[in-house]
């Protein structure tokens, strides 16, 4: 890099913390008025995470990082008491969900800055993000490249905010404002607001009113300020909302020494999980990470295939005990309902000497007793070695569709420019390749490398 381009690039970093800094000062002095403080805390944008927040004094075990009064919590009562377009997308509809509701209020308060507006909620608007890189955003040649299992998620949220979209915006009259300035990218934004930036929270009853559906999103609450933590997976926090104070407070299990950037903990998310719902991908080693099997996968796994009939006992057993939850690959270890599933699979099939010896109706009555077995660690070395063949299988085959799916992802980033929107998403596109690979390779990838290209 030249001088030249050396000297824009702080320039440009110089700008935006300017501008950043005047937004948190527009901020904070409409939420002081309110009784919050922000004392110990600044937003500051770091090298790894962008924007983030700093500590400006040393917290320890024990300390509250912030407490947020319920008067600044924006949930769906005060979104709705807010938001003209809410109450008028009421009248025209019979049922609206809290999401939607929400996302409305989001979308108003992003129009109204935009005409010039003056109003209450505005600097908090301001200091939502312009723009997000998540998956809802992208084209569909690059939603194409994820893993198998991603690609059918991330299509699943998309379907899903979309027919949330299309009821808003066919419920409108069409010399409404709303139905003129709604659009389905000014939806995704505010739906990304929401879906990246609240908090859960049951404190108080959602309003009983008739046109609103009934949905988790009911304790959904915006929260200004508070929203500015990053994530990770290693941070030792816990989040909850104080009777006593009437405030939502983030208390630290751990130390965060002075100038640190602090980090608190979504939830115990995969990487997979981040990306789809928050829309990124922590640089740190996750520990929740996983890799889905697929269930074609795992019952091609035996080399002689089930009768239709007993195919079906074996379907509706595992499903009636709930062992089709949870079929991942973790280091190389296949998840325990997994395992169950390809023992009952292989005894089925009588392919162990001493269970039933065929496919027949002995071993569906069995497939209760048999479980129990295998739940108590009472099988034999010959079931064991027939499942650990199938486990490695398994394991194989993932690994050779990741592995070549990964290369000719890695091809493609490597031909497009450092700056262009298509690498910052193909680099999201490869990390995930490399995450679910260090779960079926001996060999660990790593995974920072392809954050730092």
């Amino acid at each position: 890099m030249g001088r030249t381009a050396r000297r824009r690039k702080l320039r440009k970093k110089h700008d935006q913390n300017k501008a950043d800094y005047h937004m948190e000062l527009a901020l904070l002095k409409s939420m002081n008025v309110k009784g919050f403080s922000s004392k110990g805390l600044r937003v500051s944008n770091f090298e790894t995470t962008g924007r983030g927040m700093m500590a400006l004094k040393a917290f320890f075990c024990g300390d509250i990082l912030i407490s947020l009064p319920r008067t600044l919590l924006i949930g769906v009562k005060q979104a709705f008491e807010r938001s003209k377009w809410a109450s008028d997308l009421a009248k025209f509809c019979s049922s609206i969900s809290s999401t939607q509701l929400l996302c409305i209020f989001l979308a108003e308060g992003k129009h109204r800055l935009l005409k010039g507006d003056n109003f209450t909620w505005a600097p908090y608007i301001r200091s939502l993000p312009v723009k997000f890189d998540h998956h809802i955003f992208w084209p569909d040649n690059i939603l194409e490249l994820l893993p198998d299992s991603t690609l059918r998620k991330a299509k699943d949220i998309r379907k899903r905010v979309w027919k949330d979209f299309i009821r808003v915006e066919q419920s409108l009259p069409p010399q409404h404002e709303m139905k003129k300035m709604f659009s389905w990218s000014c939806y995704r934004w505010a739906w990304c607001c929401l879906n990246s930036r609240c908090i859960y929270s049951n404190h108080e009853k959602p309003p009983d009113w008739k046109f609103l559906g009934r949905s988790a999103a009911d304790h959904y609450y915006l929260a200004p300020f508070l929203d500015m933590f990053n994530h990770s997976p290693s941070s030792k926090v816990h989040g909850s909302y104080n009777h006593a104070t009437q405030s939502y407070e983030i208390k630290t299990l751990q130390k965060f020494e002075k100038y640190e950037q602090i980090f608190i903990c979504y939830g115990a998310h995969t990487t997979e999980n981040l990306f789809l719902e928050y829309g990124f991908i922590s640089p740190d080693a996750n520990i929740n990470d996983v890799l889905p099997i697929p269930k074609s996968l795992l019952f091609k796994s035996c080399p002689k295939e089930l009768c239709h009939s007993c195919m079906i006992v074996l379907n509706n057993f595992i499903v009636a005990h709930r062992l089709d939850e949870g079929w991942n690959v973790k280091d190389l270890e296949v998840s325990f309902n997994a395992q169950v599933s390809i023992y009952l699979r292989a005894i089925l099939l009588g392919n162990c000497t001493g269970l039933p010896t065929q496919c027949n109706s002995h071993g569906k009555r069995n497939l209760a007793q048999i479980l129990v077995m295998i739940q108590n660690d009472v099988v034999s070395q010959q079931i064991r070695a027939i499942a650990r063949v199938s486990e490695e299988s398994i394991i194989t085959a993932m690994y050779c569709a990741l592995d070549e799916n990964f290369k000719k992802s890695l091809k493609l980033i490597g031909e497009l420019p450092n700056q262009s929107r298509e690498f910052s998403e193909l680099r999201m596109v490869c990390h995930l390749f490399q995450v679910f690979l260090n779960n079926v390779s001996k060999e660990k990838l790593d995974t920072k490398s392809i954050l730092n290209l």
